[in-house]
Protein backbone atom coordinates (compact mmCIF):
# COMPACT_ATOMS: atom_id res chain seq x y z
CA UNK A 1 0.00 0.00 0.00
CA UNK A 2 1.66 3.42 -1.02
CA UNK A 3 1.65 5.92 1.32
CA UNK A 4 -1.11 8.28 -0.58
CA UNK A 5 -3.60 5.58 -0.61
CA UNK A 6 -2.85 4.93 3.83
CA UNK A 7 -3.16 8.64 4.13
CA UNK A 8 -6.69 8.82 2.28
CA UNK A 9 -7.98 4.91 4.03
CA UNK A 10 -11.24 4.59 5.05
CA UNK A 11 -12.05 8.90 4.23
CA UNK A 12 -13.73 8.52 1.48
CA UNK A 13 -16.79 9.07 2.64
CA UNK A 14 -15.88 12.18 5.49
CA UNK A 15 -17.51 14.89 4.21
CA UNK A 16 -14.30 16.91 5.56
CA UNK A 17 -12.66 15.01 3.59
CA UNK A 18 -11.44 16.94 0.28
CA UNK A 19 -9.76 14.26 -2.17
CA UNK A 20 -9.21 16.85 -5.47
CA UNK A 21 -9.22 15.02 -8.95
CA UNK A 22 -5.77 15.76 -9.63
CA UNK A 23 -4.91 13.88 -6.67
CA UNK A 24 -7.06 11.07 -7.17
CA UNK A 25 -5.81 10.68 -10.54
CA UNK A 26 -1.91 10.59 -9.40
CA UNK A 27 -3.26 8.28 -7.22
CA UNK A 28 -4.60 5.74 -10.08
CA UNK A 29 -1.55 6.68 -12.13
CA UNK A 30 1.13 5.23 -9.38
CA UNK A 31 -1.09 2.47 -8.72
CA UNK A 32 -1.26 1.50 -12.05
CA UNK A 33 2.72 2.25 -12.34
CA UNK A 34 3.59 -0.11 -9.86
CA UNK A 35 1.53 -3.05 -11.38
CA UNK A 36 2.46 -2.72 -14.80
CA UNK A 37 6.37 -4.29 -13.27
CA UNK A 38 4.48 -6.55 -11.59
CA UNK A 39 2.89 -7.71 -14.91
CA UNK A 40 6.14 -8.52 -16.57
CA UNK A 41 6.77 -10.52 -13.84
CA UNK A 42 4.03 -12.59 -13.55
CA UNK A 43 4.09 -12.90 -17.55
CA UNK A 44 7.88 -14.43 -16.93
CA UNK A 45 6.59 -16.78 -14.32
CA UNK A 46 4.07 -18.51 -16.79
CA UNK A 47 6.76 -18.78 -19.62
CA UNK A 48 8.87 -20.41 -17.39
CA UNK A 49 6.17 -23.16 -16.05
CA UNK A 50 5.04 -23.41 -19.73
CA UNK A 51 8.65 -23.87 -20.71
CA UNK A 52 8.91 -26.33 -17.92
CA UNK A 53 6.12 -28.15 -18.72
CA UNK A 54 7.52 -28.31 -22.73
CA UNK A 55 10.10 -30.04 -22.47
CA UNK A 56 9.70 -33.16 -23.56
CA UNK A 57 12.90 -35.66 -23.60
CA UNK A 58 14.07 -39.14 -22.33
CA UNK A 59 15.48 -38.28 -19.60
CA UNK A 60 13.59 -34.72 -18.96
CA UNK A 61 12.85 -33.62 -15.48
CA UNK A 62 8.89 -34.47 -15.96
CA UNK A 63 9.10 -37.83 -18.09
CA UNK A 64 11.51 -40.02 -15.50
CA UNK A 65 8.62 -40.14 -13.19
CA UNK A 66 6.23 -43.00 -13.15
CA UNK A 67 3.11 -43.67 -11.39
CA UNK A 68 2.20 -41.74 -8.64
CA UNK A 69 5.21 -39.20 -8.47
CA UNK A 70 4.52 -38.20 -11.96
CA UNK A 71 0.62 -37.40 -11.14
CA UNK A 72 1.76 -35.42 -8.06
CA UNK A 73 4.72 -33.21 -9.75
CA UNK A 74 2.21 -32.59 -12.85
CA UNK A 75 -0.17 -31.78 -10.72
CA UNK A 76 1.61 -29.05 -8.86
CA UNK A 77 3.06 -27.67 -11.74
CA UNK A 78 -0.10 -27.74 -13.19
CA UNK A 79 -1.94 -26.00 -10.24
CA UNK A 80 1.12 -23.16 -10.63
CA UNK A 81 0.47 -22.71 -13.81
CA UNK A 82 -2.99 -22.20 -13.12
CA UNK A 83 -2.45 -19.74 -10.19
CA UNK A 84 -0.04 -17.74 -12.39
CA UNK A 85 -2.43 -17.21 -15.25
CA UNK A 86 -4.92 -15.80 -12.77
CA UNK A 87 -2.09 -13.87 -11.46
CA UNK A 88 -1.69 -12.19 -13.90
CA UNK A 89 -5.31 -11.28 -15.13
CA UNK A 90 -5.37 -9.86 -11.72
CA UNK A 91 -2.44 -7.56 -12.17
CA UNK A 92 -3.23 -6.72 -16.06
CA UNK A 93 -6.40 -5.38 -14.59
CA UNK A 94 -4.54 -3.67 -12.31
CA UNK A 95 -2.52 -2.23 -14.95
CA UNK A 96 -4.79 -1.04 -17.40
CA UNK A 97 -8.63 -1.26 -15.49
CA UNK A 98 -11.24 -3.40 -16.48
CA UNK A 99 -11.71 -4.12 -20.01
CA UNK A 100 -15.31 -2.55 -19.68
CA UNK A 101 -13.65 0.76 -19.40
CA UNK A 102 -12.09 0.58 -22.47
CA UNK A 103 -15.55 -0.01 -24.71
CA UNK A 104 -17.74 3.16 -21.94
CA UNK A 105 -17.23 5.79 -25.06
CA UNK A 106 -19.69 7.75 -22.98
CA UNK A 107 -17.75 8.39 -20.33
CA UNK A 108 -15.16 10.63 -22.30
CA UNK A 109 -18.30 13.00 -22.39
CA UNK A 110 -18.14 13.13 -18.40
CA UNK A 111 -15.65 15.23 -16.62
CA UNK A 112 -13.63 13.14 -13.83
CA UNK A 113 -14.51 13.88 -11.01
CA UNK A 114 -11.98 12.57 -7.52
CA UNK A 115 -14.63 9.72 -6.63
CA UNK A 116 -14.23 8.28 -10.09
CA UNK A 117 -10.66 8.18 -9.97
CA UNK A 118 -10.39 7.36 -6.15
CA UNK A 119 -12.56 4.51 -6.55
CA UNK A 120 -11.00 3.12 -9.52
CA UNK A 121 -7.61 3.28 -7.40
CA UNK A 122 -8.98 1.35 -5.05
CA UNK A 123 -10.32 -1.47 -7.26
CA UNK A 124 -6.63 -1.32 -8.91
CA UNK A 125 -4.88 -1.81 -5.44
CA UNK A 126 -7.25 -5.06 -4.35
CA UNK A 127 -6.50 -6.39 -7.99
CA UNK A 128 -2.74 -5.99 -7.29
CA UNK A 129 -2.94 -7.46 -3.81
CA UNK A 130 -4.95 -10.43 -5.21
CA UNK A 131 -2.55 -10.82 -7.99
CA UNK A 132 0.35 -10.90 -5.52
CA UNK A 133 -1.23 -13.11 -3.51
CA UNK A 134 -1.83 -15.49 -6.12
CA UNK A 135 1.59 -14.80 -7.66
CA UNK A 136 3.58 -16.02 -4.56
CA UNK A 137 1.45 -19.61 -4.02
CA UNK A 138 2.59 -19.91 -7.69
CA UNK A 139 6.00 -19.63 -7.05
CA UNK A 140 5.87 -22.21 -3.82
CA UNK A 141 3.66 -24.53 -5.91
CA UNK A 142 6.24 -24.62 -8.54
CA UNK A 143 9.39 -24.78 -6.18
CA UNK A 144 7.55 -27.37 -4.43
CA UNK A 145 7.15 -29.57 -7.70
CA UNK A 146 10.90 -28.63 -8.42
CA UNK A 147 12.01 -30.13 -5.03
CA UNK A 148 9.76 -32.64 -4.65
CA UNK A 149 11.64 -34.04 -8.59
CA UNK A 150 14.67 -33.19 -6.78
CA UNK A 151 14.05 -35.48 -3.35
CA UNK A 152 12.09 -38.10 -5.31
CA UNK A 153 13.59 -41.33 -6.73
CA UNK A 154 12.44 -41.59 -10.27
CA UNK A 155 12.88 -45.27 -10.71
CA UNK A 156 11.01 -46.19 -7.76
CA UNK A 157 7.59 -46.23 -9.68
CA UNK A 158 4.63 -45.47 -7.47
CA UNK A 159 6.33 -45.94 -4.38
CA UNK A 160 7.42 -42.80 -2.38
CA UNK A 161 11.34 -43.34 -2.13
CA UNK A 162 13.57 -40.64 -1.27
CA UNK A 163 17.03 -40.45 -3.01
Amino acid sequence: MTIAEKKHRGRENDPAFELDSVQAAALLAEVRKRAEGWRIGSASLVAIIVVSLALRSDKGWMTSFKGAQLYFISGLVILALLLALLSTWFILRAANGPYRLDTRTRDYRVPHDAKRFYGRAKAAAKDLARGHMLLCGSVILFSLAAFASWLLDPGAGSSWTFR
